[in-house]
């Protein structure tokens, strides 16, 4: 009886002692092995003009290879490359994709063969081991050598550069990799993180994440964010005529991580963004415009 009894109390003791268990959450990838990530970005896009609405959906894949090639310590040096690059798009009845395996193509277009040209190019990046890139090396140059004599000219390197150059390499990687705390946590704590997304869009995010189980070695991490307009970003021009950007919205999200090496194994995020475009007064519209937007963004992470 007296043994019984102190095998059930192991029992219930023993799931109080993981709870509390504290993890020091952070990257430390293998030196010298390859690591893949693949994020799928799918977007609906909803603009009203003059009472019309207008709906634009866009699908972008793309993976992502890194390779500590020197461990520093507290801020590592990556070998880094894209994979794969493929691109959905369809607004108004049209429909357009482009991809970088341009040999399934019987036609190459432009924007394959920049993906093309961008693929397997490798470049550096130093990276915390709490996951901010702090330096991207070369990926710039790759990006204007694939995009050089291309349709679109200067405008269309400075937009390849702002998704998938060095900010947008950047931002798109610490949407998985810059999620953790500065200091040991236990099942049930939480954190926050103020980011910049990866979305395209000039929004900064500002995030709590909770540690919600650990299993096996692989830890549960929910997210749950504000999204605001960045002010230094809100500002653009469209052909031309400056326009004032504004959104607001919320992100909700889910990531599966290997405690062992702070590598994020899977993950879901889904946006809801609304906001709108003032256009300020020109020949067309003298007295400008506002165009209310709206956007659902869904991220699914996988390797």
């Amino acid at each position: 009886m007296k043994i019984k009894k102190a095998i059930i109390a192991v029992a219930l003791i023993a799931p109080s002692i993981v709870l509390a268990q504290k993890v020091d959450m952070k990257l430390n990838l293998e030196e010298g092995k390859k690591y893949t990530q693949k994020t799928m970005l799918e977007s609906v896009t909803k603009q009203t003009m003059q009472g019309q609405t207008m709906e634009s959906n866009n699908s972008t894949t793309s993976n992502i290879h890194l390779k500590v090639i020197e461990d520093n310590g507290s801020t590592d040096t990556y070998e880094t490359w894209y994979g794969s690059i493929d691109l959905e798009q369809s607004a108004m009845g049209r429909s357009m994709s482009a991809t970088s395996d341009t040999t399934s193509l019987e036609t190459v277009d432009p924007l394959s063969k920049i993906f093309a040209g961008m693929s397997d190019k490798k470049f550096k990046a130093k990276i915390t081991e709490k996951g901010m890139v702090e330096e991207v090396m070369g990926l710039e140059e790759i990006v204007k050598n694939a995009a050089s004599g291309m349709p679109g000219g200067p405008a269309a390197i400075e937009q390849i550069s702002a998704s998938m150059g060095d900010n947008g390499f950047a931002k798109s990687l610490e949407l998985t990799t810059d999620i953790f705390p500065d200091k040991k946590i236990k099942v049930g704590d939480s954190w926050t993180k103020e980011q910049f997304t990866s979305t395209g869009l000039p929004i900064i995010s500002k995030a709590t994440y909770k540690l919600t189980s650990v299993e096996n070695g692989t830890a549960t991490i929910e997210l749950k964010a504000q999204l605001e307009t960045d002010p230094n970003n809100a500002s653009t021009q469209m052909q031309g005529i400056d326009a004032t950007l504004f959104y607001e919205g919320t992100r909700e999200g889910t990531f599966m991580v290997d405690v062992e090496s702070g590598w994020v194994t899977s993950g879901n995020i889904e946006d809801d963004i609304v906001g709108s475009m003032t256009i300020a007064p020109n020949e067309q519209a003298p007295d400008g415009m506002t165009i209310p937007l709206e956007s659902k963004n869904k991220i699914t992470i996988s390797n």
